[in-house]
């Protein structure tokens, strides 16, 4: 996987995702984050996946584990993290990891680039938790919510 982080809208961090070779880059997003939490400063995160084939089972697996151990960390830098979903393969996966471990932290999915940058921007105007947020998926069909 070849990834680009766009820090641009710093504390929301972009990350472009993509399958290169056949192959998925889970240490250097693990590198990632991990380096976000050695900088001990709330941020969240953006996945794009347009460009990301089937990960491996042990992708999945590696992810999933790093998850667990993030969980046990007193504090959670990560705040929340909105994942374009860009097609059923995506989606299939990205069950199966939450399926194995639940989230760090609040998990929205959405279709496109677009409802990811509305979302964001009304996260940060009413809050992650707030009840504008909680109606705001209840009333989209192409917004969910997973909780941790």
């Amino acid at each position: 996987m070849s990834m680009v982080v766009d820090e641009n809208e710093f504390p929301h961090v972009r990350v472009y995702l993509a399958t290169q070779d056949g192959e998925n880059d889970v240490p250097g997003l693990v590198k990632l984050w991990k380096k976000k939490y050695d900088d001990a400063i709330d941020f969240s995160f953006c996945f794009h996946t347009k460009h990301l084939v089937f990960p491996k089972l042990s992708d999945i697996r590696d992810l999933a584990t790093f998850i667990k151990q993030q969980k046990k960390l007193p504090y959670q830098y990560l705040q929340y993290s909105i994942i374009i979903i860009s097609g059923n393969v995506i989606r299939s996966a990205t069950k199966f990891l939450f399926s194995i471990t639940k989230p760090m932290s609040t998990v929205f999915l959405v279709k496109d680039e677009v409802k990811a940058r509305e979302l964001n921007k009304l996260i940060i105007r009413n809050g992650r938790d707030s009840n504008f947020i909680k109606t705001y998926v209840k009333m989209n069909k192409t917004v969910s919510r997973l909780n941790p």
